[in-house]
Formats: structure tokens, sequence, C-alpha cells
């Protein structure tokens, strides 16, 4: 399996290696012994990466036509408490802008959260204010590791007014939680993908 990912060309694909292991063992648990099934389903796998990038940007130009802003998002918006608040430090802008969630635990982008889900959004709008909304009540501060939060939301990046020793830190935290919400969407994409082909 090592040796068919990394000749695979699987890793330029976009495929992460612990989705690509998750599903090969899950193919070993199904009897998934005849080579020419091995085959097929690295065709497919191939085709569904080599599609996915112009697959997402028809559904966004689709989303687009339809509206700016989609409908159901700004019934959401619209229902909550919004207050400008000030921060004691200065704060991170990261790459995916707005967060949504209480504390470092629950805390994800904002296009992650599900409509019925968004409770509490983040957003900075300069390095020392955040836009604050919620559904109930606002909380009485911004929570204590509001940076921590903004990068591990980040993707690739964040910006910063300065670069300080607390943000140089932060930057081992980007991508934590959009990199494992994408591999597990990836996981799942190829799970279902495995299931078509070997039926």
């Amino acid at each position: 399996i090592e040796k068919a990912y990394a000749e695979g060309g699987f890793r330029a694909r976009g495929i992460p290696r612990k989705a690509f292991f998750k599903m090969m063992f899950e193919g070993m648990k199904e009897n998934f012994k005849k080579e020419a099934q091995a085959k097929e389903l690295e065709t497919a796998v191939t085709t569904l990466v080599k599609h996915v990038p112009e697959m997402a940007a028809s559904g966004h130009r689709a989303s687009l036509v339809k509206s700016l802003a989609p409908d159901q998002r700004v019934e959401v918006f619209r229902d909550m408490i919004w207050q400008v608040r000030e921060s004691s430090c200065d704060l991170l802008l990261p790459d995916c802008v707005a967060i949504e969630g209480h504390d470092v635990a629950d805390a994800r982008p904002l296009i992650y959260a599900p409509n019925e889900s968004a409770n509490v959004i983040l957003m900075p709008i300069t390095s020392r204010r955040v836009l604050l909304g919620s559904r109930h009540a606002l909380p009485s501060g911004l929570p204590p590791a509001l940076n921590k939060m903004f990068a591990k939301c980040s993707y690739e990046f964040f910006v910063s007014r300065e670069r300080t020793h607390e943000f140089e830190e932060l930057v081992t935290e980007i991508g934590q939680v959009t990199k494992s919400f994408m591999d597990a969407k990836v996981s799942e994409g190829l799970a279902n993908v495995f299931k078509k082909e070997t039926g």
C-alpha cells in the first residue's frame, strides 16, 4: 500500500496518505483482491480528483448566479445579536476570514458551520476589533485563546500587523481544523467511490 501511494502520484493529486490507507484497508477487509478491480478503483479516484476543482468551481458559480448571499445564511445572520468588541491584544486575520465557535475545542471556519448550528461568530475587522455575533445573549468577553482559534481555523496562512513571538508560535496551529475536516471529507468521498466500484 505504501508503494502504491508513493508510485501512484496520489499525493500530487491531493489525496491525503491517511485517506488512501483507510480506503485500501477497507478494501482489504472486503476481500478486495482482484487487480482489475484495483485498477478500476485507481482510475475512478484519479478521475474524481482531476474533476473536483472544476466541480467545486462550477458549484460556486451556480450558487453565485442564484444569489451573492444565500438566503438561509442571511436569515441566520439577521436573527443574531451583533456587536463590535475591542481586543486587549493584536489579532490575527485568518485566511477563512470568519470563524464559528465558543473556544479552541469547538472553533471552525464559518463556512464549515451548518446554518442550524452556527451560534457564535467571530470576525476580526481591524487588528484590535472583532465583530461578534451570537444566536443567544452575547458572551461577556472575547475568548481568551482567540488568536489560537483563528490560527487553527486558517487553511494555509494568517495575516498579522506585526511579527511577534506569540504569532510565530501559532504558525504551527495553521490548518489543524481545516485539514482534518478536508481529510474527513476526502475519506468519505473515497469510501463512496470504493463502494460504487466494488458494489
